[in-house]
């Protein structure tokens, strides 16, 4: 019986005072517990937690995430791997190999974020990519665009990234227009503070490290 906690490589035999070592790899099914975060856009790195990996330079350790091979692949311990979310990758299940032997599928698939997209033109929408280009607190703003998620944060943010504003009463709806599908951000302008007028770009996040932002200013008002 292979014992818990085994990895893939030689095994030995012993009878009494004897033993020799196998001239091949014994091969152990490498199996997925789990992983986090749970969904992210290409570039995440993502922790995979489970049994059977090793550590052993000369064998080689893959992972793929719906299909496609990740790169950078880091085998932490025989009980976690790091690997980064691959271009091309597509929401599905994780599956480690090593030495050529695959685990199972994971559980649950990985969710593959889309980075969020602000759209410059649409048909019979002139006010696109956003609406007025300033305001002060409490001004409504609309902002077009696509893979903007359910509930994404919405900032203004000078040349640095760091934020100057942070919009308030954020919905999300989709629609179309001309044969062009969105979604329609509308927020209104949050607490302003510091010296006013002043401009920077409106900077949407889908999620951590997972954003959009605007070519041109929005001017934040006294």
């Amino acid at each position: 019986m292979v014992p818990a906690g085994a990895i893939t490589g030689p095994f030995t035999v012993r009878v009494g005072t004897n033993s020799a070592g196998s001239a091949l790899d014994f091969g152990v099914v490498p199996t997925i517990a789990g992983f986090s975060p749970p969904s992210g856009p290409v570039g995440r790195e993502v922790t995979i937690n489970g049994t059977g990996f090793t550590t052993e330079p000369t064998i080689v350790t893959s992972v793929t995430f719906g299909g496609t091979a990740a790169s950078p692949v880091t085998v932490n311990s025989i009980t976690q791997i790091t690997a980064t979310v691959p271009t091309g990758a597509a929401t599905g299940p994780i599956v480690v190999t090593v030495a050529g032997i695959p685990s199972a599928p994971s559980a649950s698939n990985f969710e593959v974020r889309l980075p969020p997209e602000i759209l410059t033109t649409i048909p019979g929408i002139p006010d696109a990519p956003f609406h007025p280009n300033s305001g002060r607190t409490g001004t409504p703003v609309s902002i077009w665009g696509r893979n903007f998620g359910f509930a994404p944060t919405v900032e203004v943010v000078n040349t640095a990234g760091a934020v100057m504003n942070t919009f308030t009463d954020v919905t999300v709806t989709a629609g179309s227009s001309g044969g062009v599908a969105f979604q329609r951000i509308d927020a209104r302008v949050g607490a302003t503070s510091g010296t006013l007028p002043r401009a920077g770009r409106i900077r949407v996040t889908e999620s951590p490290g997972n954003f959009a932002t605007t070519a041109t200013n929005f001017t934040l008002l006294a």
